[in-house]
């Protein structure tokens, strides 16, 4: 297992899916569904087939950013 912090991209419900696709075969996307009215119960999935998602964690980050997020990812 391999915990990491991860770069964030915020996309839209209306923005093209075609933003999501991968861009070079060394990039892993991870997709983050976010229900604002149910922010304890987030959706993650991998669009990489090399990972998988074990968990994820979301608590609060107030210095820097609303919410911290913490993913920890396993190699199939």
């Amino acid at each position: 297992s391999i915990l990491a912090h991860i770069n964030i991209q915020y996309h839209h419900a209306d923005d093209a899916l075609l933003s999501l696709l991968l861009s070079h075969p060394d990039e892993h996307v991870f997709v983050l569904y976010y229900d604002p009215e149910n922010p304890m119960a987030p959706t993650i999935r991998s669009m990489s087939s090399q990972f998988f998602l074990s968990g994820i964690k979301v608590s609060p980050a107030p210095l820097w950013t609303r919410t911290r997020i913490l993913i920890c990812m396993s190699c199939k």
